[in-house]
């Protein structure tokens, strides 16, 4: 049986050189790449789609320059292993990091399988040499594009009383909370978590932050951003929960659903529930303050000392959920 052919290593002054020409397509990557990953529109499937293309091919040319770096460095170092020794920038290295695309989900879908296609010793010992050498870096990415996956089937999902709060209403609420150390802080209802990441991401790192979510698609969304979830008695809605005894929940933010009165219900719910010298911070609709019907609720807001400011209108308009509904903001302190 005829011995296989012994592969050709690159001289030490050729090798160099190709670390050279390896680090140089490196560093066109990363323009290339940073343009990929540059915000654009997504507020609609089509868009969406083409978001999520981008996304991916983001991800695939980012394993490509770290490959390119990882090849360069084992050149120069002269540890290059036989099999990846003769690899160029190019196509060849491209097709060894390419994951399958998956677009079984409907005209509008596109999804990263993470499965590669090629199934070579020397694409398969690329890999594990890339994603080992950046596993931390990778597995982040990972379960970011996984959330961006999740965010972008909730966002045409027409799921009820789902608008997600703008930034700009959020740091209204961030200031009125005056959230200190070591609080406890909840967010109920809290869609796909964009008021709990940004109490996460402002407050010092002794705040706790607690979430209540009924939605399954959005739970795994908020467990994936790393927030400790509620559940109590096998339920996850954020009006069956009841704090026995006395209450640890420091501060509660929070962007109801408005749909028939479910922001009085929540409003009141999360008032009983808030500790002693708590803080609520509430986005509401516009009814509960005007409404006939809502008599009850406003002689209970006064009583309990509830301050109401109006939101600057359509603050929701150009949110991840757009809506042209009127909202205020209630602050409830409780004694």
């Amino acid at each position: 049986m005829p011995k296989p052919a012994p592969i050709a290593r690159p001289r030490a002054a050729s090798a160099g050189a190709l670390a050279g020409r390896l680090r140089e397509a490196a560093d066109r990557l990363t323009s290339k790449i940073d343009d990929l990953r540059r915000p654009r529109a997504d507020n609609t499937p089509k868009r969406a789609k083409e978001a999520a293309k981008r996304r991916i091919e983001a991800d695939h040319n980012e394993r490509c320059r770290q490959a390119y770096l990882t090849l360069a460095e084992m050149h120069e170092n002269g540890v290059i292993p036989d099999l990846l020794c003769t690899l160029k920038p190019g196509a060849q290295v491209f097709d060894m990091l390419r994951t399958k695309v998956d677009h079984s989900g409907g005209y509008y879908s596109i999804r990263d399988t993470g499965e590669y296609s090629d199934q070579s010793p020397a694409g398969i010992a690329l890999r594990e040499l890339v994603l080992g050498r950046n596993k931390a870096d990778f597995e982040k990415l990972a379960r970011q594009r996984k959330i961006q996956e999740l965010e972008a089937d909730v966002k045409f999902a027409n799921i009820p009383g789902f608008f997600p709060t703008p930034i700009d209403v959020i740091s209204i609420m961030l200031e009125k909370s005056q959230i200190g150390s070591k609080m406890i802080v909840l967010e109920p209802s809290a869609g796909k978590g964009d008021i709990a990441d940004a109490v996460r991401d402002a407050a010092d790192p002794t705040v706790n932050v607690l979430v209540c979510e009924i939605n399954q698609k959005l739970r795994e969304i908020l467990t994936l951003k790393g927030h400790m979830v509620l559940c109590q008695d096998g339920s996850y809605d954020f009006l069956d929960m009841l704090i026995p005894n006395n209450s640890i929940i420091d501060r509660i933010l929070m962007n109801p659903p408005f749909e028939k009165g479910q922001d009085i219900d929540h409003v009141q719910h999360a008032y009983q529930i808030l500790k002693s010298g708590g803080r609520l911070v509430s986005i509401m609709s516009m009814g509960p303050f005007f409404r006939g019907t809502a008599f009850k609720f406003r002689t209970w807001f006064d009583e309990v000392g509830g301050e109401m400011e109006k939101l600057p209108p359509e603050s929701f308009k150009d949110g991840f959920c757009s809506t042209g509904a009127n909202a205020v903001l209630v602050t409830i302190d409780k004694p």
